[in-house]
């Protein structure tokens, strides 16, 4: 027993700013700040983007700390919000560095799952594939995705099938996959989902 104890107490850091980083990243959840931290900072802090990362990540912050310093960057129509969207590449690449920007007490970072784009029938390798950091592909690289196409494709009747943006029915587009991989004719881009 120790009678008549002095303590003195410092404050060494400060653990009550909760961050959100939430999503296609390998430690998802909520994270302390410690001290002043980056986009970059937060996504390294919650292990880093997993492998289906979508090709955006999405901030949302209370206005209190001001709006989100990005273009495009908007406020929710109760005023209590501000929200903006990033590229996953540019920001991972470096190419411009305005993208990481100053991380404040209780942001929301998603990062959604990346899009899938199917590639069925006569190939090698057919199912899903993971568009990445990116919004579309080309057929010919939807193609190598699937490693591509058998011994008994008919090059030349492939088709996309598309929904209509209300997704009340699909459509049907022919493509000349010789045509394409001769240089012949153009290469088409595949949007998520198709």
């Amino acid at each position: 027993y120790v009678k008549d104890p002095q303590l003195y107490v410092n404050l060494k850091t400060l653990k009550s700013q909760p961050m959100s980083v939430l999503g296609a990243v390998n430690t998802p959840g909520v994270h302390q700040l410690d001290g002043s931290r980056t986009l970059v900072d937060a996504l390294a802090i919650a292990g880093g983007l997993s492998k289906d990362a979508g090709y955006k990540i999405n901030i949302t912050r209370q206005l209190k700390w001001g709006p989100i310093p990005l273009p495009g960057a908007v406020i929710d129509p109760a005023g209590r919000y501000s929200s903006a969207e990033v590229n996953a590449r540019e920001l991972t690449d470096g190419k411009n560095p305005d993208l990481n920007i100053a991380i404040r007490p209780n942001d929301v970072i998603m990062v959604p799952k990346s899009q899938l784009v199917y590639v069925i029938g006569e190939v090698k390798k057919a199912g899903g594939f993971t568009l990445g950091e990116q919004k579309s592909v080309s057929v010919l690289q939807a193609l190598s995705f699937a490693e591509g196409l058998s011994a008994t494709a008919s090059a030349g009747r492939a088709k996309i099938i598309r929904n209509t943006p209300d997704q009340s029915k699909r459509i049907e587009i022919a493509v000349n996959l010789r045509k394409i991989l001769k240089g012949q004719a153009p290469d088409v881009t595949l949007d998520a989902n198709e």
